[in-house]
């Protein structure tokens, strides 16, 4: 309680930062398809908190309400399987100048699996390369904002699909690329030997008492 009270200024410092600039979609369960959503879901999930950045989730009922309103990226986890009135909200969210990151499959059917036109979120003009090799990502222009897609990514040789280490660190490195062209860069971003980001999503810019400019990061053991 002591500490609290004496750093009561750098505890407020944390509690006025800016909220989550992004959204991550969150379709409503339709098997067997939903484990394929969590399954990318989950390693961008964790990749966001290790390069630094929060994101918030937006329900299929919420993102019928506005929620994307609020946000600047729309990050879409392999949700193939949106209703039409979900996908023409995230459509007019791109085509309105904002920027979705697609991992994995395109919104190409609804909740019933019935095929529709999701060629706006298909390349129309010119197609920048982001990742090469095997598993590509691109990025290109749809209507007036931007889409990031990676596509494909290394899955297990078992033959259950899953996808490998190899997977999430490809999907880590898209969402750092495609947030460090949309977003504001983080103050401070912490590398391990690999040169990977790992766990800075604590610090915030802060001036103290003699009015000099630092940085402050809150820690906690495992």
């Amino acid at each position: 309680k002591l500490d609290i009270q004496r750093l009561l200024p750098q505890v407020s410092a944390f509690h006025k930062r800016p909220g989550a600039q992004m959204v991550l979609l969150y379709p409503d369960p339709v098997a067997p398809r939903y484990w394929e959503y969590f399954a990318f879901n989950d390693p961008a999930n964790r990749a966001l908190t290790e390069i630094g950045y929060t994101g918030d989730y937006a329900s299929e009922k919420s993102v019928a309400q506005g929620r994307l309103d609020d946000y600047q990226v729309l990050v879409m986890p392999a949700a193939n399987f949106i209703r039409d009135e979900t996908f023409e909200k995230v459509k007019a969210f791109v085509d309105g100048g904002k920027t979705a990151i697609v991992l994995g499959a395109i919104p190409d059917q609804n909740e019933y699996s019935q095929p529709r036109d999701a060629s706006f979120f298909k390349p129309r003009g010119p197609v920048s390369e982001l990742i090469g090799g095997a598993f590509k990502a691109v990025k290109f222009s749809a209507g007036k904002g931007t889409v990031y897609h990676l596509s494909e990514v290394p899955r297990s040789p078992d033959g259950r699909n899953h996808l490998t280490q190899e997977s999430a660190e490809l999907i880590q490195d898209v969402l750092e690329l495609a947030l460090s062209e949309t977003l504001p860069a983080q103050p401070v971003v912490i590398r391990d030997a690999n040169k990977r980001a790992f766990i800075e999503n604590r610090t915030v810019a802060y001036t103290n008492p003699t009015g000099e400019k630092t940085y402050l990061t809150y820690v906690v053991n495992d």
